[in-house]
């Protein structure tokens, strides 16, 4: 039996801005997260995202950084390094 292949994917950390529901913003993270065939697993304040159907890339997590970067609505994120996320996806 060989292994299981890795399913690659990163943690994003991020703080909404105050007032900001979590729920709103995670609609609009999702949304954009879908333009790249990516989902997301978890809650605010960590969320996994991996590949919907396909494995994420390093280009992925520069896209879903440039983004976060972007958004008023939040004050603080942190993009992690692309790893084997095997069963937590």
């Amino acid at each position: 039996m060989s292994p299981a292949c890795p399913v690659f994917g990163f943690l994003i950390h991020l703080r909404p801005r105050s007032g900001v529901t979590a729920s709103e913003f995670t609609r609009q993270l999702l949304e954009f997260l879908a333009t790249k065939s990516l989902v997301a697993t978890g809650d605010i304040p960590t969320l996994l995202v991996s590949g919907e159907s396909m494995q994420a890339t390093d280009a992925d997590r520069d896209a879903v950084h440039e983004w976060l970067s972007r958004q008023a609505d939040v004050v603080q994120f942190e993009v992690g390094p692309l790893s084997d996320v095997g069963s937590a996806a």
